[in-house]
């Protein structure tokens, strides 16, 4: 008999405590909420960890300018770069999680730099919440117009009946487009020569000028040069042949499937951020890509205008960490 009002208090007891509960749950809801509502309430400082003007800068500033429309804000670019982008990743890392500190990552700055300068500190995994991707673009294979392969198993042949005679150019040993170039080389079976050239410009020069053979890069510094008929492209490596090139193959059509290149950007914030102003700036990232202008840019570069959530940015950083590592150590590139 004991036993029912006993069982009864506990369920009144329960039922209270979820109501209590309940309540908690919407009060937090309902701040949420308010935060993003109310958020940002200043100006936005975005850090874009590389120097001024080169392409991946202009497509920064392009992106922040809309958003700042959206956001009712201005988002003012600051360029702090150095040291693979750890430099201004760390930068924005150690900043107040507000909402009010940006980093525009890229796969240099938030995947091969952390490997490459360790001793930095920076750890995008753990010191980042992620926003947003707004940009994926793959890198085109090219060579000088005057080396007479036609195609990328033409090069590769002939690249086998000279080893160590045609090099490969990048920025610097530390820079995508050489560990690219030594991936490459690794992959096709052929002996080339990595060469660094100081920045992006000047890799182009140099195989413009003959300095180097080939080059592994975005089309925002190779198309004109294309179009003019001073380079050749001989592989797209990415997954899907550009519109801009629609005759170029693919790496994987090419017959070297194992080969992919290129880069992305996209939006992160200190860890500790609030989840709702994370979503909000997410969700203005969708609406910034879905811009035909952004899109048009993008597309002029060789690449698309695409977004996600903040949890499929976080695993493409993480596994993209693992295979920028992977390659870096083929091109026998050690972290300072």
């Amino acid at each position: 008999m004991s036993a029912r009002p006993c069982a009864w208090r506990l369920g009144v007891r329960c039922a209270r405590f979820s109501a209590i509960a309940a309540a908690a749950v919407l009060s937090v809801s309902w701040s949420a909420l308010a935060l993003a509502q109310s958020f940002p309430g200043k100006p936005i400082k975005v850090i874009v960890p590389i120097a001024i003007g080169g392409p991946p800068d202009i497509a920064a500033r392009l992106v922040a300018q809309k958003m700042s429309e959206g956001l009712g804000q201005p988002l003012i670019v600051e360029n702090r770069p150095g040291a693979g982008g750890t430099i201004g990743g760390l930068a924005a890392a150690k900043s107040a999680p507000d909402g009010y500190t940006l980093l525009v990552g890229s796969v240099t700055s938030l995947s091969l730099g952390p490997a490459l300068f360790p001793h930095a500190g920076f750890d995008p995994v753990k010191m980042l919440a992620p926003v947003g991707l707004f940009n994926m673009t793959p890198s085109v294979i090219v060579i000088h117009s005057s080396i007479e392969a036609k195609t990328l198993q033409q090069f590769i042949a002939l690249a086998k009946t000279k080893p160590g005679y045609f090099n490969y150019g990048g920025p610097t040993s530390a820079s995508p487009p050489y560990i690219s170039g030594a991936q490459f080389a690794s992959i096709a079976g052929i002996d080339m020569v990595g060469v660094p050239f100081g920045d992006p410009a000047r890799v182009v020069n140099a195989i413009l000028n003959g300095d180097a053979h080939m080059v592994i890069e975005t089309m925002g510094f190779l198309a004109a040069h294309i179009r003019a008929g001073k380079l050749r492209p001989l592989a797209v490596a990415g997954a899907r042949r550009l519109p801009m090139l629609p005759d170029v193959p693919t790496t994987a059509e090419a017959g070297l499937p194992d080969f992919e290149s290129g880069t992305w950007s996209g939006f992160a914030a200190p860890i500790g951020t609030p989840a709702a102003i994370v979503q909000r700036l997410n969700s203005e990232v969708h609406k910034v890509v879905a811009v035909k202008e952004i899109r048009d840019f993008f597309a002029q570069q060789g690449g698309e205008a695409y977004s996600g959530t903040p949890e499929e940015f976080g695993r493409l950083i993480a596994s993209e960490a693992i295979k920028w590592a992977k390659y870096a150590a083929i091109a026998g590139v050690k972290p300072n």
